[in-house]
């Protein structure tokens, strides 16, 4: 399934409508469940008693040195830990510095690397989880494929993932108004739409960044323009919008992060 995630992933920055994009996605989750043969659990042995913690598991393969980590940071920290409980379920073999970080916020933090998806989906079911969020979509390390068989009774997309994942197992996505519009996102996801107020994530700075500096404005009167994204997602259409824009502010500079590729010795990162 690797190639069609890929391909899902490629349609959120290549030259696709939003149809198309949302017909191969739903036809992924229809092979899902009909080529593979996958019955969703309908009965689970969760407690249903109002007083309980609810527990609330994430599943990810970026609980490390990932964006991911530092907008999922917030959330947990925040947690009413008189009524939820966060339970881990991490896909990948890198455990640094801030897996450790993240990981005394959790309740439990199961490594579910190896594992196929039918004992992934078992152990999600025996840990009894209530709400299993995926944080990855068809993003790498992810392990969308549980997802299908519903282990846990609600389970929802948030974060790691700018599009529908194309399951109907998966209810809801979190997200707000403005990644999604109102009135225009709808018609293109198969999950619910759950709009926070204001905004769907919130960034977390490393505990080790840098002091902030003064701006290169205010010391050499130069305007610079930055770019950090994946350099998979820069296309051509995206370089003649650079171009223009460059072009139209006198001695511009465009800074350019990607860790695949244009990298110098201080950071990964190229002036342009």
């Amino acid at each position: 399934l690797a190639p069609w995630h890929n391909l899902l992933l490629a349609t959120n920055w290549r030259n696709v409508s939003q149809v198309d994009a949302y017909a191969e996605h739903l036809a992924f989750g229809e092979h899902l469940q009909q080529t593979l043969g996958i019955e969703p659990t309908v009965e689970y042995s969760n407690t249903l008693r109002p007083q309980r913690k609810l527990r609330i598991g994430f599943v990810s393969g970026d609980l490390r040195t990932h964006s991911v980590s530092y907008f999922v940071e917030a959330c947990l920290r925040n947690f009413n830990a008189q009524k939820f409980e966060a339970w881990a379920y991490y896909n990948h073999t890198q455990f640094d510095h801030r897996s450790a970080e993240l990981k005394h916020l959790f309740a439990e933090w199961r490594s579910i690397v190896g594992l196929n998806d039918e004992d992934v989906a078992a152990l999600i079911r025996r840990d009894r989880i209530d709400i299993l969020v995926d944080l990855s979509g068809h993003t790498g390390n992810s392990r969308l494929d549980v997802f299908a068989h519903r282990p846990a009774p609600v389970q929802v997309s948030w974060i790691g993932y700018p599009n529908t994942t194309g399951l109907k197992t998966i209810a809801y996505r979190i997200t707000d108004a403005i990644a999604d519009p109102v009135g225009e996102s709808e018609p293109f996801y198969c999950e619910t739409l759950v709009r926070l107020p204001d905004c769907f994530l919130c960034y977390t700075a490393p505990q080790v960044a840098p002091a902030i500096g003064p701006l290169p404005m205010q010391k050499d009167s130069i305007v610079t323009f930055g770019s950090f994204n994946g350099r998979v997602k820069i296309t051509d259409e995206t370089l003649a919008l650079w171009s223009r824009i460059l072009a139209s502010v006198k001695d511009s500079r465009l800074l350019v992060k990607s860790v695949s590729g244009l990298a110098d010795s201080i950071g990964k990162r190229q002036l342009i």
